[in-house]
């Protein structure tokens, strides 16, 4: 049963794609709920070498989430399912495939790309990684293909 459904978010339209999708199935089996998971790749360790101190990092993380997660919460709200919303840093991959194994997660949906190692969250190769080691089904969503047949000529 695909009740307990992990989403790796990072804001990027490929990740709100992912999010949608990850609620519509929620919303059709009962009892289910959706935990939404952002990676930083600029790690707390990062920060304390750079010489920001433990407070100013977790100031800058909860602006950060707040700004991510702001407007796809209200999705999942008025959609009435259950979410989660969790902050990592470190290897996406790794974090991602880590809390999946933790919490018994029975489904990972993921974008094809994210914003970019840049923007400090999910990277390029990450849902390769993901797919490749997770013990549960991951569902990649792709950018819509705009062409017809028509256009193809």
């Amino acid at each position: 049963m695909l009740s307990n459904i992990l989403v790796a978010f990072d804001g990027s339209g490929h990740s709100l794609r992912a999010a949608r999708f990850a609620a519509k199935v929620a919303r059709i089996i009962p009892g289910s709920k959706c935990t939404l998971i952002t990676v930083l790749t600029f790690t707390r360790e990062e920060a304390r070498f750079l010489g920001a101190s433990s407070e100013e990092f977790e100031k800058a993380e909860k602006s950060l989430e707040a700004k991510i997660f702001g407007d796809i919460k209200n999705y999942f709200s008025g959609m009435n399912i259950p979410l989660i919303t969790v902050f990592r840093d470190g290897d996406p991959a790794r974090e991602i495939l880590k809390y999946a194994e933790v919490y018994h997660i029975d489904h990972i949906v993921i974008g094809s790309r994210g914003l970019g190692n840049i923007k400090g969250t999910l990277l390029g190769s990450v849902s390769s990684k993901v797919i490749h080691n997770s013990k549960c089904p991951v569902t990649i969503i792709k950018d819509k293909i705009n062409a017809t047949p028509e256009s193809a000529k």
